[in-house]
């Protein structure tokens, strides 16, 4: 119904809430090649057979997936649980473990994860905010929803690169030989060209440090 609107040439992308191994096939039937996707994945990840049919689904349609989101709070939600605000969700074993999980899992399909929701937008709670996405970066996390527009711009503060990393990056991309030191750093091409060129990108869209 959505795609017949009137205003459906307005509409940059869909988010698929409770994107899962029934749902899933009954979401795909309507996405084309063209549209840009972000399913969100709930509450079936402790069960592996289930979690496998879903990603099944998602490598269907991964062409049209800008990135997967997991639905953090309803995971906490099955054990009776909130998700906490005074620490990151990568202190609690439950969060580090799911996120981990899915990490790997959308890597494999060569797709972005994007970090989950965080719930409190106080002073205070920014500080924590920002120690959540410095995690997120360390692995490979570049996306997080937000949910108040003032945790914008602490999310992308910690996006920005390094200029050291920076430099190491261009180096990368330029030196032909495939092994060399840099920075008392040993520098891979074979190993690091990957991260040299997610550094460009994001210190073009960021900004550096």
């Amino acid at each position: 119904r959505i795609k017949n609107h009137p205003i459906a040439h307005l509409i940059d992308g869909y988010v698929l809430p409770k994107y899962n191994y029934t749902t899933a096939p009954k979401y795909n039937k309507y996405i084309n090649e063209d549209d840009v996707i972000m399913p969100i994945i709930e509450n079936e990840l402790f069960d592996t057979a289930k979690l496998d049919s879903c990603f099944g689904y998602i490598d269907e349609i991964k062409n049209s997936i800008l990135c997967v989101r997991v639905g953090i709070t309803d995971i906490f939600n099955l054990f009776s649980l909130r998700r906490p605000k005074e620490s990151t969700i990568y202190s609690h074993p439950i969060g580090a473990r799911v996120i981990t999980d899915l990490l790997i899992r959308a890597n494999a399909l060569n797709l972005r994860l994007s970090g989950p929701v965080f719930e409190a937008y106080s002073t205070k709670s920014k500080a924590v905010l920002s120690e959540e996405v410095k995690a997120e970066v360390t692995m490979g996390i570049y996306t997080k929803s937000t949910i108040h527009p003032d945790q914008i711009k602490h999310i992308e503060q910690q996006y920005r690169v390094t200029k050291s990393d920076l430099e190491s990056a261009k180096l990368l991309i330029s030196k032909s030989s495939s092994v060399f030191g840099h920075r008392l750093v040993m520098q891979e091409i074979a190993t690091h060209l990957k991260w040299a060129q997610s550094i460009i990108k994001r210190a073009d869209s960021y900004g550096t440090i």
